[in-house]
Parts: C-alpha cells; structure tokens; sequence
C-alpha cells in the first residue's frame, strides 16, 4: 500500500514540526529526535508496519547512509527524497540542505542555542 500523502508533503510536515521542538545537544539527540518525527509522520500517512519496523532499525552509522562520521558535521543524502542532505553536527545542530542545480541551497538550520532559519 502506498502512503497517502507524497515524500514532498511528508518532508515538508517534518520541517513545520521541527519548529516546535526543543534544540538538540549533540549529533545522537538530533539523530533520534529526527527518526522519531519521521516516523511519526509516515505512521500517520499509513506506512506499513513493516516499513516502520525497518526505520526503528536504522542507526547513526555508516552502513544506515551516513558519511564523515568522524567529523563534524556528518551527512546523510537522502534516499526518499534525492537531492536533499541532512547534516548533524556534534553540538546538536542540524542543516538540512536542497543539493544540485547552480548552487546548493539551505532549506533548514535548526540550532542547538535555539535559532530557527528556514529558506
């Protein structure tokens, strides 16, 4: 069954719901704390519980897509939604930015001292 609203509504509901969130501490917290909504926003769309079986598995770590573990920030590049990347930094802040065209352009900063900036 496929889920009832598209990857793009779906994306953009998790970037409305990330305004109301409490700043992340650290890369862990925003990893978690990104899983969690995007769960929550695919279980409401009618995913399967297989699928979200399968989302609760995925972990901040190399083999789940995530690139420059060792640095700050490290990357995801986005398998439902080509083009878009999410960087974590260590402190808990997260960049989501939309890749490719002339010039790659930041949709999302969500700061762990609270800043809010969406493009």
């Amino acid at each position: 069954m496929a889920l009832e609203i598209s990857a793009e509504e779906r994306f953009f509901t998790l970037l409305n719901q990330l305004k109301h969130m409490p700043p992340c501490s650290s890369r862990q917290e925003a990893h978690d704390m990104l899983l969690l909504l995007w769960m929550r926003i695919c279980e409401s769309a009618g995913a399967r519980r297989e699928l979200l079986n399968r989302m609760r598995q995925r972990t901040l770590c190399a083999e789940h897509g995530w690139k420059n573990l060792d640095k700050s920030p490290c990357h995801l590049d986005s398998d439902t939604l080509p083009g878009i990347r999410i960087y974590l930094h260590s402190n808990g802040t997260i960049v989501i930015q939309r890749q490719g065209g002339a010039q790659d352009s930041e949709i999302l900063h969500f700061s762990a001292r609270r800043e809010f900036a969406e493009a």
